[in-house]
């Protein structure tokens, strides 16, 4: 006779001797009341699931329960990598622990005491700075290399890259730009390296002198020949002698133009300007009065009359014109603004000659500048003499004189007005000429 595993029901076998059913009635005591057990236990199903009252005890967390009272146990991870989604909690606590334990000082007080492994000093190079542009820091430093003292260095041997201090009686030796005693700021520039080695780089000198206001020097050397000469630049009128202006012959055409139109405007005495006007610049041949297009492109008629009174200045020929700004076939006097055009400037260039004969009068005459055929700035006033004699005077001016720049619309027109007044009476020669120069 044998027995089931679990309730230990007896089970007859054919063998039995005698065969004997009887010994099965226990098996149906235990299924009774085990029947019976399951039905005192069962839950009492609402809506087909198991109220919350007859759940059994245990210990987990619903999905939307508080987790604050969780414990884990974990354990740091052997490198530091990033979390992943997935990932089980002891896994995800052990990479951040990681990132913590590797977390130095520094972090948490941002304080530079706090870095490790500081350096004590920069590379020679400034470090990595070929990353800025592809130039090493010293090509943005500020270079000295030295003074100009006429002995150790000169004006000829300061041929590296840098600035100088410049100081002693130096001047007329050794390529110094003026004579005398100089003081002031060379400044060196080379267009290849750092040095001019006299074979096949270029050198740039400019001398800032604190001789006077503005006396500004600049000269060059290209390859193996020789230095140029020194070109003062820079020069204002109101800080210069007229004897200091024009007893120099290192002024360039457009230098000389505008010395001459400052000093009509200056504060100089008819015989201030007098003299002058007989000097260095009356002997300059002007034909263009935009030997250096600063601005731009231009347009330019010239002509003249011997003598003139109160009137338009009228010319006969047209020189320039890349602006289609001329037409004197229909205008000898207008210089008319195109269609794209607002800014430009212009300028008278010739030789002026105002006299008089009147005694008694501070003469006024001049030359303006009309707009539209309005009056809209005067261009050349000189200052005259009082005169209280019977005697006359003559006072001619020659060079460029230029207004400002000039806002302008399509269709305005610009000419030349000669004013004469109390008995005076001006001439202009043939070949001046009036122009006008477009701004970029």
């Amino acid at each position: 006779m044998k027995q089931t595993t679990n309730y230990n029901l007896v089970k007859p076998e054919l063998t039995d001797s005698p065969p004997d059913i009887t010994v099965m009635n226990p098996n149906w005591d235990k299924i009774d009341a085990k029947l019976k057990e399951f039905e005192e236990e069962k839950a009492d199903l609402v809506d087909g699931k198991v109220p919350s009252n007859q759940l059994p005890s245990m210990n987990y967390l619903p999905p939307t329960g508080d987790g604050k009272d969780l414990t884990v146990t974990f354990t740091e991870a052997g490198t530091r990598a990033n979390i992943a989604t997935g990932e089980k909690l002891a896994v995800l606590l052990g990479k951040i622990k990681k990132y913590f334990i590797d977390l130095k000082t520094v972090a948490f007080t941002g304080s530079y005491t706090d870095l490790s492994n500081k350096p004590t000093s920069l590379p020679a190079n400034g470090g990595d700075s070929d990353t800025v542009d592809g130039f090493h820091a010293s090509a943005f430093n500020r270079v000295l290399n030295g003074t100009v003292n006429g002995t150790t260095v000169t004006f000829n041997n300061a041929i590296t890259h840098g600035e100088y201090a410049v100081g002693g009686a130096i001047g007329g030796q050794n390529g110094a730009p003026s004579s005398g005693t100089l003081y002031g700021k060379l400044i060196v520039i080379i267009s290849d390296g750092t040095t001019h080695n006299n074979s096949n780089n270029w050198i740039w000198q400019t001398f800032y002198s604190t001789s006077g206001v503005g006396h500004t020097f600049i000269r060059n050397k290209v390859n193996d020949s020789a230095w140029s000469e020194w070109t003062q630049i820079n020069v204002p009128i109101n800080h210069r002698s007229v004897s200091d202006m024009y007893g120099s012959a290192t002024y360039d055409h457009f230098g000389h133009c505008r010395v001459i139109n400052d000093l009509i405007h200056g504060t100089y005495t008819h015989g201030e300007a007098l003299a002058a006007t007989q000097g260095y610049i009356l002997n300059q041949k002007i034909d263009n009065m935009f030997a250096y297009k600063y601005y731009g492109k231009y347009s330019q008629m010239s002509g003249g009359s011997k003598m003139i009174a109160n009137g338009i200045i009228q010319f006969t020929k047209e020189d320039v014109d890349e602006f289609s700004a001329i037409n004197i076939s229909t205008s000898s006097s207008k210089i008319v603004i195109p269609n794209g055009i607002t800014r430009v400037r212009f300028c008278f260039t010739g030789s002026v000659m105002f006299m008089g004969w009147k005694s008694g009068y501070c003469y006024h005459s001049g030359i303006q500048l009309y707009k539209n055929g309005s009056k809209l700035m005067d261009l050349i006033v000189p200052e005259f003499p009082t005169i209280n004699n019977d005697t006359g005077f003559r006072i001619e001016l020659s060079g460029a004189f230029y207004s400002p720049i000039i806002d302008c619309a399509s269709g305005d027109y610009f000419e030349l007005f000669a004013i004469v007044t109390n008995g005076t009476s001006v001439s202009i020669p043939i070949g001046s000429k009036f122009a006008m120069e477009v701004l970029k």
